[in-house]
């Protein structure tokens, strides 16, 4: 068998610091919105092919709100370790 590793020893990357629950938590609300863009892809394409019809809301509407919700997934997704940096610094200890 082999040893345990000891990550308290090494002060960069303690096990589970808070900054990767960090990370974790925006990649999770990320995918939260991936599902959201989806949701609107199908509203649209349920519009588009006269399965359903809204009392007042145009389609661009939901156009724009499916647009928004996938640029926060891809800022969520892709910059959640840049996000995180903003907040508790850069884990390597070194300065800018």
């Amino acid at each position: 068998m082999s040893e345990p590793i000891d990550r308290t020893s090494d002060p960069i990357s303690p096990a589970t610091a808070p900054r990767d629950w960090f990370i974790l938590f925006l990649r999770v609300l990320g995918f939260w919105e991936l599902i959201q863009t989806a949701d609107e892809v199908i509203t649209i394409l349920n519009i588009h092919f006269g399965i359903w019809r809204p009392e007042r809301t145009a389609i661009q509407s939901y156009f724009t709100h499916g647009m928004v919700h996938l640029l926060i997934t891809v800022w969520l997704l892709m910059g959640a370790p840049k996000i995180a940096r903003i907040f508790y610094g850069d884990r390597s200890g070194r300065q800018k």
